[in-house]
């Protein structure tokens, strides 16, 4: 890829892929933090593995979707080192940064609801992926992505009714 192709790849996912950085952790600077390290790491293999540009927007998901698993990986030792050495009241507080949540968020966190699932709308509804870029970022074939998420809309709708929001934000 040229370097003019792939700063219209960084402009055309760039809000997207923030947001679905940020909808994982709920924490803005570490948001930041992981977008970048995720175009530092696509940016070297992009001519190493040749990747052009419909190959380079589900690589990149998948780099940011690993950052961030190591992003609480880190959080978890931090905190198990802070809980021994800090009060309870200071874990506590530490522990419940960034807890608020909106309708969507809390359906999204709900525990009846499937992590791959949960993963495959925020790639969907925040990333905006397709489905073919769904299924090789989880690694599913398209049939098993599709049914996979129509579950998991399904539950999401359910869920906002539940909460007194109508299904019809699911269909824009």
């Amino acid at each position: 890829m040229r370097p003019l192709e792939i700063e219209e790849v960084y402009r055309d996912v760039r809000d997207r892929l923030w947001s679905y950085i940020n909808s994982i952790v709920r924490d803005s600077d570490a948001s930041e933090d992981i977008f970048q390290r995720a175009w530092l790491k696509v940016l070297p293999v992009i001519s190493k593995k040749g990747l052009d540009r419909e190959s380079l927007v589900p690589y990149l998901f998948g780099i940011a979707r690993n950052e961030c698993m190591d992003h609480f990986r880190r959080r978890t030792r931090e905190l198990r080192a802070l809980e021994k050495i800090a009060t309870p009241q200071a874990t506590a507080a530490a522990d419940e940064s960034g807890d608020i949540r909106d309708a969507i968020d809390d359906c999204l966190n709900n525990a009846a609801l499937a992590e791959s699932r949960r993963e495959m709308l925020r790639l969907r509804l925040i990333g905006q992926l397709s489905m073919e870029e769904i299924a090789s970022i989880l690694k599913l074939s398209r049939s098993t992505a599709y049914r996979e998420l129509e579950a998991g809309l399904q539950f999401l709708a359910a869920a906002l009714e539940r909460a007194g929001i109508g299904r019809e934000i699911l269909q824009k």
